[in-house]
């Protein structure tokens, strides 16, 4: 998948993902966020990840690991890390082709139930990605793609996916993506229907759209 790196370098990166694998675990609520990793370093994390049996939340935010950092971690997550039940990758520009990654990987992965893409500019082609796994995905639960610049197709597709959904996401975050009125009211009328008890957040302030809030439809509310 990546070239091996010179063995001065693999040494280095090996003793900063131990590192950063151990502050984890110390505080598995907080995490490397803004530690300058890269796609090398978080591909070598791989490793500890699946030797970590309590790491449930690996949080690499706003490291710029790009869409081989997507792929790296795809991979691990969809081979086992069976403890890892929450994984957050806010601002880690993964674009259209690391969501296409995070979204397959989906289809495999049986643990993982929250999963955070803010900031990552999937686009229309990234967000339909994860509407085609909806289906097949039994343990997500909550999803947040917030200002990935989603727009209209994408909204479109995610309210397609969520009505083959099955109730199983009731969290799904997707503010600031400019959906427009007409995919909102789609996604927010689809989600209204995909559980029993009804959506429990549907985060869409900053559109020109409606807020759905426990299943209901209701006008949006600003805050100010």
């Amino acid at each position: 998948m990546f070239p091996p790196p010179p063995l001065p370098l693999l040494s280095g990166l090996t003793r900063k993902a131990t590192s950063t694998a151990a502050t984890v675990r110390r505080a598995p609520s907080t995490a490397p966020t803004s530690a300058c990793l890269d796609a090398a370093t978080v591909a070598l994390f791989g490793r500890v990840m699946n030797a970590c049996e309590q790491l449930s939340v690996v949080d690499f935010s706003w490291n710029r690991i790009g869409k081989q950092g997507a792929q790296a971690l795809s991979f691990v997550l969809g081979q086992g890390c069976k403890a890892t039940r929450t994984l957050k990758l806010c601002g880690c520009n993964v674009g259209a082709a690391g969501g296409e990654f995070l979204a397959k990987m989906l289809r495999k992965n049986d643990s993982l139930t929250s999963l955070d893409l803010a900031y990552n500019d999937i686009g229309p082609i990234g967000a339909t990605c994860f509407a085609d796994t909806f289906p097949e995905n039994v343990t997500l639960t909550e999803l947040n793609l917030s200002s990935n610049r989603i727009g209209p197709a994408g909204g479109h597709a995610l309210a397609e996916g969520l009505i083959k959904n099955c109730g199983r996401l009731v969290v799904l975050k997707v503010s600031d993506n400019r959906l427009g009125d007409a995919a909102a009211t789609h996604l927010a009328s689809c989600m209204r229907g995909t559980t029993s008890k009804g959506l429990k957040s549907f985060a869409c302030h900053s559109l020109n759209g409606p807020f759905c809030v426990s299943g209901r439809l209701q006008e949006k509310a600003r805050e100010r």
